[in-house]
């Protein structure tokens, strides 16, 4: 199984984790695929430190401002 059948059984499973394609062997039309089903990124290697953290963090941000507000809404309730 490739990682683009994998992406679609996560979707029909309607389990929308966030995915970071990561590939020595795509080509374009494959990375329009997986970008239209919803990947976060697709990254081709060899890959930099700096693209894999980038996204690493866009997958993570949401999770953080979620977790932001909570705190903010908590510290309200307590006061």
């Amino acid at each position: 199984m490739d990682g683009l059948e994998l992406q679609r059984l996560l979707a029909v499973a309607d389990n929308r984790i966030p995915i970071i394609f990561v590939t020595a062997q795509a080509n374009d039309e494959e990375q329009r695929r997986a970008m239209q089903a919803g990947a976060v990124d697709f990254l081709r290697k060899p890959v930099s430190e700096e693209a894999l953290v980038s996204a690493i963090q866009a997958v993570l941000r949401p999770g953080r401002q979620d977790l932001n507000k909570q705190r903010g809404s908590d510290s309200n309730e307590t006061s």
